[in-house]
């Protein structure tokens, strides 16, 4: 039977970095960083795919946090909100 993972809402803050590269070079996947040093792969849900082009800007990103099959933290941005450009 699969690990069931139980999914919680929170609030995050950190900065948007690549994190996958097509064959072309364009960035097709980000995490954000966050200032304890932990890797939220973003979901490539509608609010997921407008963080792309927001490399290297902090935010403030609410949605559900939870892990991928591989046991890397996920979120599932539901809003977020630019801080700082760096």
């Amino acid at each position: 039977m699969p690990k069931t993972e139980s999914k919680k809402q929170a609030v995050l803050t950190g900065v948007v970095a690549a994190a996958n590269w097509d064959d072309n070079g364009k960035v097709i996947e980000v995490v954000l960083a966050t200032e304890d040093e932990s890797e939220y792969k973003i979901a490539n849900n509608t609010q997921g795919k407008k963080l792309l082009n927001l490399l290297q800007h902090q935010i403030r990103a609410t949605g559900v946090v939870g892990e991928d099959k591989s046991g890397k933290k996920t979120l599932l941005v539901s809003l977020f909100q630019v801080i700082q450009q760096w």
